[in-house]
Order: structure tokens, then C-alpha cells, then sequence
């Protein structure tokens, strides 16, 4: 069953009285939104693809979900990566990581806890990071089979060393 909410009218959005009874069926979510409460109850989870305010409520399903394998996440409007870090750090089975709009001018080495701690990280995307000086302590990422970059490379002379 698949799953967005983003509190607009739209054919595709489940209404929030049968999220609230169903969405422990959720398998794949979108959120652009913070939801309610209580509204998204998904046990098992395999892919979330979360953007702006939507990253609110995600942090409450990484944490409750650490088995979850796909995940996209946008934080071109909303919440930074570093208010989320923790929450992200609680992820250990991902397969697949997307990566969008992040500064790393808090921190060098933001992703260093999240690469660590997903050794079966099969596919990196980073999309228009910028600060990336160096990946400090980062394990090599020996099961990794692609990693997609797109940003500006001058912005990032970390990748490059």
C-alpha cells in the first residue's frame, strides 16, 4: 500500500480518518507535511521519501522503523539535516540513500554516522550538497554498487580528495 499526505486536496491523498486505521499497511510513504499525532502507524515500512516539513514526522518513523531500506529525503525547504541527524543515526538496514539540498556547513562530516552505521548501503545519491570538505572517520563502503552526484563539484572539494 502506498501513502502521501501533504493536507491538500488531491485524488492521490488518503483522508486522515483512514490513515489513522490503515496506515500500519503503509509500505511506501510520502511526506511533504508534519502529520498529526498518532496518524501514521507503519510497522514495516520499506521505502519513505520525505521532504520539508514532512522530515518532522519522519524522524518519529526512523526511529520507530530502524529496519527501513529506502529512503529519500529532500531538505531543500524545512528542517536542517543536523536537526535530524540523531534520528537518522537510528537507520541501520539502508540500502539506498537520497541525499537532497544539504549544507554541511555545521559539520564536515554529517554523513559520517549515517555511512557507518548502513555497511549494506548499496546505492549513494547526493543531490546539490554543498560544504563537503572531507568524510572524517568514514568507513570504506565496500557493498556500495553506485553513487550518483550531481551539484557543484568546487562546492565540494571534500569528494574530490
Amino acid at each position: 500500500m502506498g501513502f502521501e499526505y501533504d493536507d491538500r486536496p488531491d485524488p492521490r491523498t488518503i483522508p486522515l480518518e483512514v490513515m489513522r486505521v490503515q496506515s500500519r499497511h503503509v509500505h511506501y510513504a510520502r511526506l511533504s507535511r508534519s502529520l498529526p499525532t498518532g496518524a501514521l502507524r507503519c510497522m514495516q515500512p520499506k521505502e519513505l521519501y520525505i521532504v520539508g516539513d514532512g522530515i518532522n514526522s519522519g524522524a518519529k518513523i526512523f526511529i520507530a522503523n530502524p529496519k527501513l531500506s529506502h529512503l529519500t529525503i529532500m531538505f531543500h525547504c524545512g528542517p536542517e539535516y543536523h536537526t535530524t541527524q540523531p534520528e537518522l543515526e537510528t537507520l541501520t538496514q539502508l540500502k539506498v540513500l537520497s541525499i537532497n539540498h544539504v549544507p554541511f556547513t555545521h559539520s564536515p562530516d554529517l554523513l559520517t554516522g549515517i555511512l557507518n552505521k548502513n555497511a549494506g548501503l548499496q546505492k549513494l545519491i547526493l543531490s546539490y550538497p554543498y560544504g563537503i570538505l572531507k568524510f572524517k572517520g568514514c568507513r570504506p563502503l565496500t557493498n556500495l554498487q553506485s553513487l550518483d552526484f550531481s551539484g557543484p563539484w568546487l562546492m565540494n572539494i571534500g569528494l574530490l580528495k
